[in-house]
């Protein structure tokens, strides 16, 4: 067979030779393997197969001066490294794609679906807008282990801490906390933020606070604009907006209610990884183990708030980045309906939403009512057409000791494909929920495997177009990371693109029809397949490049991103290692009630636990 590349584990000739003379292996090879558009011989998948498989990812894991390797073979431009991109794609049976797309245009299975937003029909809204009317206000629990939002409004209220006092013990740990824990990019002014905790000390000490989140210290991932600050996006500052001179949306509005805006927590550069490790910020590391990853791609948002930092957060998730580092650090994360929280950029993902990275359900759900509220002049609205988009809500969220209305939708050999310590943690979850009268439901879904590619295909896509500048102007002070994963995203062929979309509206209208079918609420799984994954120490100056096990901790997420769904994680404990689990609610779209309902009647002291650098800023202050 002759000699193999130590990286990608196929033939060296292949490599150096695609299209040459080495011979009829080597043309077979090509010919399969190395085509923009391979044949379609066989049905490689059957539409509508109910059975669960999944293909195993064939990918090198890399980090260290293995990944800067790889990141030269096929991070970079040219024909050859293009080849080689294609090698991994088709490798890796990229033409189930085009063989799932083909079979739905030829039965009329669905429709095309690029922006995965869902139209209420009348009936359905009349009962949201009732239920916006109804819904009760958010009361907090006791015997939790954090600061809720409420907790600090009542200090302030009693007079037993101040805005100011707390921005100053916020101050003082963030000082006092390593470089592994430090979890933003840029600070907003100190001067103006103290001049703000002044003004919110004078409101309450006039009782008149502008809302719960007066005084408040809350973050932003570094995706979104503050005045004033860069945002960079993950990269390097002089990649980033330089400084704004304006609010995003969501940073207005939590201005309006008060809260102390902080600043802009690390992320992943562009989001590309859900591990969560930022070469450029040295950081951060999962609060419960300096030795593992934290998740990503928010893990700035999520590591403050486990830490206690801020009780709540922003976060964006395209692909998990808010509910992957909320499991690994034992918080409750709300990935909204696409098009529910209205936000100044990445308009061109259409996998993404908005929303809280929380230290309790209460928290969560304040903020999300805060986020939620829509804009005429946005986008989504006017995508959305002449009807107002359906009001954000938490209609129920204090209904949690009576489950009985709520079905939850279980497929069993979905969820028991995991790590042991994820399986039992599940289960225990289910129990505790079906001891509060909520009834499961068996399920299934088709396609899985190919929906799950489908959102890596489409995401790696938007990842390549949104970054192109940058891949090309400043290709050398990209993280090797994010130069494979650019590569691979502008190697997929407008071919395939286009079938992710196919494949996008097919499993909308499946996960409609189970939805409808069955009656549920939620359809249940573990957050993640796996137990927040060890770092290597060679990525600390490099990243880590890892498909496969991205796509594990990616395994349970990915459909609320393709088919646009609110999902939520909830704590469910800690492993024998002593790291978080968590378990993930999908809703149908708009249903973001239900969602933070589960986290409430899940947010006991049984699931939760703080990490032993925890700061509690009131007991500070």
């Amino acid at each position: 067979m002759g000699k193999m590349c130590p990286v990608h584990n196929f033939p060296i000739a292949a490599c150096m030779g695609v299209g040459g003379d080495g011979g009829g292996d080597l043309t077979t090879v090509a010919s399969s393997k190395f085509r923009h558009w391979p044949d379609l011989q066989t049905k490689s998948v059957t539409l509508g197969d109910e059975t669960y498989r999944v293909k195993a990812t064939l990918a090198p894991a890399a980090s260290g001066w293995t990944l800067k390797i790889l990141a030269w073979i096929i991070g970079g431009p040219g024909v050859l490294r293009e080849h080689l991109r294609r090698f991994l794609l088709n490798d890796n049976g990229i033409v189930r794609l085009r063989d799932l797309a083909i079979q739905i245009i030829d039965t009329h299975a669905a429709p095309l679906l690029t922006l995965p937003m869902m139209r209420l029909k009348k009936g359905h809204m009349e009962a949201h807008q009732k239920m916006a009317k109804e819904a009760k206000p958010i009361k907090g629990r006791t015997g939790l282990p954090y600061r809720s939002v409420l907790d600090y409004h009542e200090a302030y209220l009693s007079g037993e801490s101040t805005p100011t006092r707390v921005l100053e013990a916020l101050l003082t740990a963030m000082k006092e906390l390593p470089q592994e824990f430090q979890v933003f990019r840029e600070v907003e002014d100190i001067a103006l933020l103290r001049k703000q905790a002044q003004e919110s000390d004078k409101r309450f000490a006039e009782l008149r606070p502008l809302s719960v989140f007066d005084g408040v210290p809350v973050a932003f991932k570094d995706m979104v604009w503050m005045k004033g600050l860069n945002t960079t996006k993950g990269t390097t500052p002089s990649w980033g907006s330089g400084a704004s001179t304006k609010d995003d949306f969501t940073v207005a509005k939590l201005r309006e209610a008060g809260a102390l805006s902080i600043g802009l927590t690390l992320m992943t550069e562009f989001g590309t990884t859900p591990l969560g490790y930022s070469v450029h910020g040295k950081g951060p590391m999962n609060p419960y183990s300096k030795s593992h990853y934290s998740g990503g791609s928010s893990s700035g948002s999520a590591v403050g708030v486990a830490l206690g930092l801020f009780p709540v957060a922003l976060g964006f998730d395209g692909g998990g980045s808010i509910r992957i580092p909320s499991s690994a650090t034992g918080l409750i994360g709300l990935k909204t309906t696409f098009g529910r929280v209205p936000f100044d950029d990445d308009y061109c993902m259409s996998v993404i939403g908005a929303g809280p990275m929380a230290a309790t359900a209460v928290d969560a759900a304040l903020f999300y009512e805060v986020i939620g509220k829509p804009s005429e002049e946005h986008f989504y609205q006017q995508h959305y057409g002449s009807t107002p988009l359906p009001p954000a809500h938490s209609y129920g969220f204090q209904d949690v000791e009576n489950l009985s209305d709520l079905k939850l939708g279980v497929f069993q050999e979905w969820i028991d494909d995991c790590a042991p310590a994820v399986k039992a943690a599940s289960r225990k979850v289910l129990a505790f929920l079906e001891s509060k009268g909520a009834k499961i439901v068996q399920i299934t879904i088709p396609n899985l495997e190919v929906f799950a590619l489908a959102h890596a295909l489409n995401i790696s896509v938007d990842f390549s177009l949104g970054h192109e500048r940058q891949y090309f102007g400043a290709h050398e002070t990209l993280e090797p990371a994010t130069r494979v994963q650019l590569a691979l995203g502008a190697s997929v062929s407008a071919v395939e693109f286009q079938s992710t979309n196919w494949i996008r509206g097919y499993a909308s209208k499946c996960l409609a029809k189970v939805f409808e079918e069955e009656g549920l609420s939620a359809i249940f799984t573990p957050t993640m397949a796996c137990q927040p994954p060890p770092m290597p120490r060679s990525a600390l100056k490099t990243g880590e490049s890892n498909t496969t096990l991205i796509m594990k901790m990616m395994q349970y997420i990915f459909l609320a991103n393709l088919c646009g769904n609110p999902g939520i994680t909830i704590p469910a404990g800690l492993s024998q290692e002593g790291l978080p689990i968590g378990v993930h609610a999908m809703a149908p779209h708009w249903n973001e009630h239900v969602c933070l309902r589960l986290a409430n009647a899940l947010d006991v002291p049984k699931f939760r636990s703080v990490p032993p650098d925890f700061k509690d800023l009131l007991k500070m202050s």
